[in-house]
């Protein structure tokens, strides 16, 4: 697999790009590996999943990747993926999601709410979010 080392790379300016809000028209970034896991157990097909160079080998083989519904997977070099990683010290994995193919969800455990919740705003996918909760008897 290539590893992508130039910031001239339309691969790179295409993912970097999401990190602005104007450019999130059709996509969106998840990153980390319990967001990439838990999309995975929810069925998610991911448009790219892009690595850490050398992070690749350990993760690839926790997520496994091979399982995963992946349209392209990518390589980047360290300092390019510290680039585009929205987070102080990346875990060396994001995925890029088409926002057409998410569906709602059926029912959230009132303990997962605050995760989902949380996802959210370090996302910065600001869609509204209803909660049911039920009457406590």
């Amino acid at each position: 697999m290539k590893v992508i080392t130039s910031k001239e790379n339309k691969t790179f300016k295409f993912v970097k790009g999401l990190l602005d809000k104007k450019n999130r028209e059709n996509f969106f970034i998840i990153e980390g590996i319990k967001n990439v896991e838990e999309a995975s157990k929810a069925g998610a097909s991911f448009e790219m999943l892009c690595f850490s160079e050398d992070r690749y080998e350990q993760l690839a083989e926790s997520l496994r990747i091979s399982a995963l519904k992946i349209g392209q997977t990518v390589l980047f070099d360290s300092s390019l993926f510290s680039k585009i990683s929205d987070t102080q010290t990346p875990q060396g994995v994001l995925a890029v999601l088409d926002k057409k193919e998410i569906k709602p969800i059926e029912k959230i455990e009132p303990k997962d709410v605050f995760v989902v919740l949380k996802t959210c705003r370090i996302q910065a996918i600001w869609a509204p979010l209803y909660v049911l909760v039920p009457p406590q008897e």
